[in-house]
């Protein structure tokens, strides 16, 4: 019985014996490293161009739970009492509105802006939510409702 032993695995071998034997060349003339630019500071949290009552709210509220929601009512609520007299003249211009329609429309639209503007729900600027659980099953849960000091009239409760 006649053996064949094959070359490629022993060249294959040889070579990675061989290729580890190597004299080490001169070691490569230093590379001159450059150090990474400086850190300045801390990225920084970006600030709103606009303003809000982030912190306000949200220094009230307890962040890691479950729920965290910040809500910047400001530009939603301002002028509120005078967007929805607005609409009265919109619903008011509806064809085939009848007289008698017209004052009951009238008689709405009036104790719904002075309920918007005696409630004080027009200096509302922020609303914020959070829940977080204390034990298990058991949440610790939040609600604010902010408005700037100096207003607030009306009885929208104050943070």
């Amino acid at each position: 019985m006649k053996r064949t032993i094959s070359v490629l695995p022993f060249a294959l071998s040889c070579l990675i014996a061989f290729n580890g034997c190597k004299k080490s060349e001169a070691p490569a003339p230093e590379q001159k490293q450059t150090a990474p630019p400086p850190v300045t500071s801390a990225p920084t949290t970006p600030v709103s161009a606009e303003k809000n009552s982030f912190q306000e709210v949200t220094s009230q509220l307890d962040a890691g739970g479950h729920v965290y929601l910040y809500l910047s009512t400001e530009q939603w609520l301002e002028g509120l009492s005078g967007k929805v007299s607005g609409w009265r003249q919109l619903i008011g211009s509806l064809p085939d509105l009848k007289a008698e329609d017209h004052e009951k429309l009238d008689k709405a639209f009036n104790i719904v802006t002075n309920l918007i503007k005696s409630s004080g729900i027009e200096d509302v600027s922020g609303f914020g939510f959070s829940s977080i659980a204390r034990e298990k099953g058991f949440y610790h849960s939040k609600a604010i409702v902010h408005h700037y000091k100096g207003q607030g009239s009306g009885f929208v409760p104050s943070s």
